[in-house]
């Protein structure tokens, strides 16, 4: 290994050394990314950090979104290292305020509240960021939620994800290298957030699901135009479990004729047995009737396929079996690729959500990520995902014996919580984690007193949480790897070292 990564290591400071003054002379024949970009600038924009005793937040509790500078109000967008600041030169200073201040939200959290905190308004206008919206009259301003603003004359859809002009210039070579081998960031300028104006009606909108909202003539679903003819009976899947992991507006819909994912339709007819699959923030879905998988919107067409992991806890992709093989579906290029041997033809157990059995040996996921872009410096940027299934080989599933649950549930933050169970296989005693645990899915336990109280229930939150994660005691079981699928997200050097 450490051969490896040494001559590994040896080949690209050559390369760097050669190639780089090439590179420095070619780089004199590009244009800045500041002047390729420039054009994308808004009006009056200020870069760096304001200083803190001269700027003033308008609502502390919007994380200064909207800021008041030298007798000016400024939208500063939510970029890290990168603080961009773009005034709304005709906002009024003194009755400028937050929606969330508007509509009096105050410090209570809501999903809706922690997205929409691009949205501001004075006694003048309404305002998407920095974006002034035209024909929307402040005074009489309803918030239909989502995003969804209206007077009861204009509707318009405020996004709260905001995108670059600039992305549609593809960067130049030197750009690429240099976000490669350095990790310098690729610039994008001209952020802003998508403004949708919604088509008027005689009748006005009603907000009939979190994300999509009707006038009985025209349907929207985050601002995106859904053709259905029976809008006031659209429903989330009632499948649906809303303890999974992905918000409900990310799921499936129907209207009980047909179902849609966002504003897609789905070649599909509804039946009360459709399955909503959430995965990983992902969404699949399943036809019992032609046992037919979709992800998103689209068919996975392919005969004889079945879901063996349906939960997103120990790896980044749901498993199929399909044929005599394990697959995956491969999001980006949507097609099926297989993996490895299917080990559960004859039998197929689980001992939890991550951890199967074909009665002969023990199958179990583990997954990570790679963070760094770079051979010499620290780039927080997201390279790869790898999820593994590993392999104990001969520990037949009739020896093992389950001990005891555990679900210890955090005292302030109800969403976090240690879930699992405790099995003795022979002399040895094992802990297999639901929730808790990013990376492992499967440990081999040291009995101590500490461990019998956590069993007994005798351990608050944090005791488990000091215990849990004490590898002296909790110890990974490492096995052999059975297969891997590893998404390539970005380049970076540090996805091809072990």
């Amino acid at each position: 290994m450490l051969k490896k990564i040494s001559i590994v290591f040896i080949i690209s400071t050559i390369t760097i050394t050669i190639i780089f003054p090439y590179l420095a002379n070619l780089k004199n024949n590009f244009i800045t990314k500041e002047e390729r970009l420039k054009k994308f600038y808004p009006e009056g924009l200020m870069r760096g950090f304001f200083p803190s005793n001269e700027s003033e937040s308008i609502d502390k509790n919007t994380f200064n979104y909207f800021k008041k500078f030298s007798n000016q109000i400024y939208f500063s967008f939510d970029i890290p290292l990168d603080r961009y600041h773009v005034p709304l030169p005709e906002a009024d200073t003194n009755s400028f305020q937050t929606l969330s201040q508007y509509l009096k939200w105050g410090d209570q959290y809501e999903q809706d509240k922690s997205r929409r905190q691009n949205i501001g308004l004075d006694k003048n206008h309404v305002y998407c960021g920095f974006q002034k919206i035209p024909n929307l009259n402040p005074s009489s301003l309803i918030y239909l939620g989502n995003g969804y603003l209206t007077d009861n004359k204009n509707t318009y859809f405020c996004d709260w994800q905001f995108k670059a002009k600039s992305d549609m210039i593809e960067p130049n070579i030197l750009e690429k290298i240099d976000y490669a081998l350095l990790g310098t960031k690729i610039a994008r300028s001209g952020y802003y957030y998508p403004l949708i104006q919604l088509s008027n009606g005689i009748k006005p909108y009603k907000l009939i699901l979190s994300n999509t909202i009707t006038n009985g003539q025209n349907t929207y679903v985050d601002g995106q135009p859904l053709k259905t003819s029976y809008p006031y009976q659209l429903e989330y899947l009632s499948t649906f479990n809303p303890d999974e992991k992905i918000w409900q507006t990310e799921s499936y819909t129907t209207d009980k004729e047909n179902v849609y994912f966002k504003n897609e339709m789905l070649n599909l007819k509804y039946h009360p047995k459709l399955k909503s699959i959430p995965f990983d923030f992902e969404i699949y879905l399943f036809d019992p009737n032609t046992k037919t998988y979709f992800y998103k919107y689209h068919k996975i067409d392919y005969k004889n396929l079945k879901m063996v992991k349906n939960e997103d806890n120990h790896s980044f992709n749901p498993i199929f079996t399909y044929d005599k093989y394990l697959a995956y579906f491969n999001t980006k290029n949507l097609k099926l690729e297989k993996i490895s041997k299917n080990p559960f033809i004859q039998s197929h157990h689980s001992l939890s959500p991550s951890v199967l059995s074909n009665n002969k040996n023990i199958y179990f996921f583990r997954k990570y990520h790679k963070d760094s872009s770079t051979i010499i410096m620290f780039f927080s940027e997201r390279c790869s995902t790898t999820s593994e299934i590993r392999v104990l080989n001969n520990m037949p599933l009739s020896r093992w014996k389950k001990i005891a649950d555990l679900k210890i549930q955090h005292p302030e933050y109800k969403s976090m919580s240690f879930q699992g169970t405790f099995w003795k296989y022979n002399n040895d005693f094992y802990y297999l984690p639901e929730i808790g645990s990013y990376q492992n899915s499967l440990f081999k336990v040291k009995k101590t007193k500490d461990v019998s109280k956590l069993l007994n229930h005798q351990f608050n939150y944090e005791n488990a949480e000091k215990l849990l994660t004490d590898t002296k005691i909790f110890k990974p079981v490492r096995g052999m790897k059975f297969a891997k699928i590893q998404n390539i997200n970005h380049f970076c050097f540090k996805s091809y070292f072990p």
